[in-house]
Order: C-alpha cells, then structure tokens, then sequence
C-alpha cells in the first residue's frame, strides 16, 4: 500500500489489486497495466487529467467516507504533490506485478522518464535561446526562437 500527502495535507493511501485494475480501465478507458498502451506511460510524463482520474477512482471510497467530493479532492493535487503521488502510483504499480513482468515495466519507466528529462532539457534550451526581436515595425517587442537556420553566418553568401 503507497501512500502520499496533497496540497490540503491530508493522506491517502491505496494499493492495486486486481480488482481495481478492472475499475481503473472501466473508470479512464484504458489499462493502465497494458504496457503497450502510451496513455500508461504519459500518465508518469505528467498526464494531469489522468492523473486525477486514476487517484480518484483509487481514493473514491476514503474520500466519501471523509466527505470529501471529487472536486475537493482535485484541489489538494497540485504543485509537489503531483510528482509524489505519481511515483506513489509507480511504486505501487510496480509492486502489483509479479517479477519478470516488474523488471519490463520498471524498464519502460526508467525509459520515458529518460524522454521526459530529455524533452525538458530541450525545452530549457529552447527559452535560453529566446531572443526579442525588436525590428517589428512598430509594434510590441516579440520573442523568436534563434537556430542555427535563423542565424546569419559569417562569410560569403550564395549571391556572392
């Protein structure tokens, strides 16, 4: 059983079961234990709705027993607590399967977080390279994206 904190501090706890895979699938229309399904794998790249989807589903019986409406509930998911309750998701995922099957899945995991941080670092890289390109006749100061392309080079041109 994983646990995690939300926004509000409140804990929730839940595990997988076979059972509430079958809920799960029924409840956001894909299984989340298909390893060939890309939804599974962008849920843990920062799939949000989804996210919220599934922890509902699994907290569903808690948070009645609390009081607490699926709206209420989304108001505690936010900032840190997404990325803690996503790897208490992994976690628990991970334990549900029998070994062979938990190696492919840890594997897949390690993989797209390896995209994920690749993807950011692109990003990153992308926003330095901002430039505000001020020759915009008059009008309000853009950014454009400066690439090798977009660079003028030294040198001579094709017209010299």
């Amino acid at each position: 059983m994983k646990t995690f904190k939300d926004a509000l501090g409140r804990e929730w706890s839940f595990h997988f079961t076979c059972g509430s895979l079958k809920r799960l699938a029924a409840a956001v229309g894909f299984d989340l234990a298909d390893m060939k399904n890309n939804k599974a794998v962008e849920l843990f790249c920062g799939d949000y709705t989804h996210l919220l989807d599934i922890l509902w589903a699994l907290c569903k019986k808690t948070a009645g027993e609390l009081g607490i409406s699926e709206e209420q509930f989304g108001e505690g998911l936010r900032g840190d607590v997404l990325s803690e309750a996503t790897e208490a998701l992994e976690a628990e995922l991970l334990d549900f399967f029998p070994l062979p099957r938990r190696h492919l899945l840890g594997s897949l995991l390690a993989r797209a977080k390896e995209m994920q941080a690749a993807a950011l670092a692109q990003a990153a890289r992308d926003i330095e390279a901002l430039q505000v390109d001020s020759a915009s006749g008059g009008q309000s100061p853009t950014l454009r994206l400066v690439t090798a392309e977009s660079t003028p080079t030294a040198g001579l041109s094709a017209s010299s």
